[in-house]
């Protein structure tokens, strides 16, 4: 995978990263069904936020200025785009 950040952000071969899925918000269907009174006039009501989910460990294995990639060594779930990468 490629990473948005290179050897001028500080990143080296070798660095291990833990990749994330930011929160984000969803529909609560087993509370408020699709035809609530109760949320009808107030969808965020219905409205519940997710936590950040950890997805895998990633290890540099090439740097470039601004950008490098790194090689997915173990993980939970499938990364996708805008998923962001942390230091453990």
């Amino acid at each position: 995978m490629a990473i948005s950040r290179g050897s001028v952000d500080g990143v080296s071969h070798g660095d291990v990263f833990e990749v994330y899925r930011p929160e984000r918000q969803i529909r609560d269907e087993i509370m408020h069904p699709k035809n609530d009174l109760k949320t009808y006039f107030r969808p965020s009501k219905a409205m519940v936020t997710l936590p950040e989910e950890y997805l895998s460990n990633i290890l540099i294995f090439k740097t470039f200025d601004h950008i490098s990639y790194a090689l997915i060594v173990s993980g939970n779930r499938p990364v996708k785009l805008l998923d962001f990468a942390r230091a453990p």
